[in-house]
C-alpha cells in the first residue's frame, strides 16, 4: 500500500520524488533531470538578459514555465498513482486475469 497524501508531499519537495515512492524509478528520475535542465534554462537566461535582452527573458520564462508545469504535473500524477496502486493491490485474486 502507498500513501497518496505522502507521494504528493515528497513530489512538492523534490519532483520526481513522489513517482520515486511509487515505484516509478525511471518516470521520477526523468522528470528529475528535465527539472534540472528547466532551472538551468532559466538561469542562463537571466544571464543572458544582460547582453541578449529578449531571447533572455524568452529563455527564463520557458525554465519557469517548464519547472512549474513539471512540479504541478508530479504532484497530482504521485497522488492519482499511489490511488491507482491501492486500487490495485485491493482487487480480488483473479479478478484482472485475461481466462
Amino acid at each position: 500500500m502507498k500513501s497518496p497524501g505522502l507521494a504528493a508531499v515528497i513530489s512538492l519537495f523534490i519532483i520526481g520524488g513522489g513517482q520515486i515512492y511509487n515505484g516509478q524509478i525511471g518516470k521520477g528520475l526523468g522528470m528529475l533531470g528535465l527539472a534540472m535542465l528547466a532551472y538551468v534554462a532559466a538561469y542562463a537566461g537571466i544571464m543572458l538578459m544582460f547582453f541578449v535582452g529578449i531571447f533572455g527573458a524568452l529563455l527564463t520564462l520557458l525554465g519557469v514555465l517548464g519547472v512549474l508545469c513539471l512540479w504541478v504535473y508530479g504532484i497530482f500524477n504521485a497522488y492519482r498513482t499511489a490511488e491507482d496502486i491501492n486500487k490495485r493491490s485491493q482487487s480480488p485474486p483473479g479478478r484482472n486475469s485475461p481466462f
